[in-house]
């Protein structure tokens, strides 16, 4: 491990010393000498006013600045922010290692021996996991003006610093190492820092899951380890962990202040979740289907799983001699190639999977099978936390809640009322018999509307929010669509 035996400040300060000398290298390579000289001056003279205010210092940085060119100008700027990109990547990693240094055997000694010590029960434990569900829900920021290609160049940047801090690299190796931390922050400086479009709601959707699809899926095994390791040693827990953590999002739904937030685009955020979501699942099937190469010829394979490949073969009508079907003794590289074969039909809409129980379904006929034949580390590493990602993210990926402001909600009330009672006001009505008025129609099973009522566009559009919700159950997955939250409600009648 490089840097192993500094301390935490140390290798920090150290991994920031090597970023900023290849940024330096890089800035002479793409800008020249005489820009990168001004860099360093300027880079000198504020950390030298940072330790003392003076004034003199501060005059030169002025002399300095009012001389640059508009292009020098900007090359500055952006060898600053590229730095303190790579300094925040820097931060990062040595969080990450001094975390596994320090914590990896205690992450969560505070919080469950505390749960100890007030003797929480074990059966009361299990009751709580089987009621809990861990919603974080995401939004988009209107200000974010980062683009995905650059938090995918930081994000490998991280990745590669990780790598050069936690394992061990010969000389060449290393050397290797840094010229690809380089490459990816030559590709920084070549590339534009921000957007010369106004952001769509559409880029929103597609930037919103960059989190989902790189971090949020791929660490989503390690949590359930992290929290089932604790569960036995504090509980003596050994039976599995339910799934309790879902994921939510507003982007592509969230209608106040929005107006480009239409029907259409939700239906884009619904769909694109769907498909997203599938492909990482068949890519994920690729890989289980290189690495699990186990015999029916070495090792038992339960029947029923046996039977549903042969019955499965049929229903496709899949030829035995197919390249991946070859080899009748791998029987579980056969059920991961059909498992694959259906997805691509669940994505085309063409019959496949009717929801995620059935996949659940077919992965637990693997994990079974490899439990019950000397394959239990081989369910744990390959299956297992294949089923707690479906567990989690199902078909739909993010649960999307629908937001609206209250203020339609109410007028669109209104004109409901005024096409179905004339002589109600509702608006003008106090609280009291607004209430009055919504719960005796809620009770009632008279519909106010058909699809003969002639509505405004703006009503057409709050009452079409809610068909949202039943098209997501049916077209995506009934996980697919979230609340209906009516934002700056302020009476009861509002809700």
């Amino acid at each position: 491990m490089a840097n192993s035996k500094l301390k935490p400040d140390e290798r920090l300060s150290s991994s920031i010393k090597q970023l900023g000398y290849m940024l330096g290298e890089v800035l002479i390579e793409q800008e020249g000498k005489e820009i990168y000289d001004k860099v360093e001056k300027l880079r000198a003279l504020t950390k030298e006013l940072r330790s003392e205010k003076n004034n003199g210092t501060e005059k030169r940085v002025r002399t300095i600045v009012k001389k640059l060119s508009l292009k020098e100008s900007h090359g500055i700027i952006k060898a600053f922010s590229i730095y303190f990109i790579l300094v925040n990547a820097a931060d990062e990693m040595n969080k990450i290692i001094r975390q596994k240094i320090n914590s990896d055997e205690n992450y969560y000694e505070e919080s469950f021996s505390g749960l100890k010590n007030y003797r929480i029960s074990k059966q009361y434990i299990q009751n709580i996991l089987a009621e809990i569900e861990i919603i974080p829900v995401f939004t988009a920021h209107p200000t974010e003006a980062v683009r995905q290609t650059i938090l995918k160049k930081v994000l490998r940047i991280s990745n590669l610093l990780l790598d050069k801090e936690l394992n061990f690299h010969t000389e060449v190796e290393y050397a290797k190492l840094k010229e690809k931390i380089k490459t990816e922050i030559t590709l920084l400086w070549q590339t534009n820092e921000i957007r010369f479009h106004k952001i769509s709601v559409e880029d929103e959707i597609i930037n919103g899951l960059f989190f989902f699809k790189k971090v949020f899926y791929n660490i989503l095994p390690d949590y359930y380890n992290d929290l089932s390791d604790a569960f036995k040693t504090y509980f003596n827990f050994n039976s599995s962990l339910p799934s309790v953590l879902r994921f939510g999002s507003w982007i592509g739904a969230d209608r106040d202040g929005h107006p480009y937030v239409t029907e259409d685009v939700t239906k884009l955020a619904f769909k694109t979740h769907r498909k997203e979501i599938i492909n990482l699942y068949m890519q994920e099937l690729n890989k289980i289907y290189e690495e699990i190469s186990t015999s029916g010829r070495i090792k038992s394979i339960d029947k029923k799983l046996i039977k549903s490949v042969e019955e499965e073969q049929k229903i496709f009508n899949l030829n035995p001699g197919e390249s991946k079907l070859r080899e009748k003794s791998e029987v579980y590289r056969s059920k991961l190639f059909l498992i694959y074969k259906k997805l691509e039909k669940t994505l085309n809409n063409d019959e496949g999977y009717k929801d995620k129980d059935e996949l659940l379904n077919d992965l637990t006929l693997i994990s079974k099978s490899l439990k019950n034949n000397e394959g239990e580390l081989i369910a744990g590493s390959m299956i297992d936390p294949f089923i707690k990602k479906v567990e989690t993210f199902g078909f739909h990926f993010v649960k999307l809640d629908i937001r609206q402001n209250a203020d339609p909600i109410r007028k669109a009330a209104a004109e409901i009322f005024s096409s179905s009672t004339p002589s109600v006001e509702f608006l003008q009505l106090s609280e009291e018999n607004k209430n009055k008025l919504l719960t005796r129609e809620m009770l009632n099973s008279r519909p106010l509307i058909n699809k003969f009522s002639t509505l405004s566009s703006d009503t057409r559009k709050v009452i079409n929010e809610f068909g949202l919700i039943r098209w997501a159950s049916q077209n995506i997955s009934n996980e697919a669509a979230g609340d209906y939250i009516i934002s700056n409600s302020s009476f009861m009648s509002d809700t």
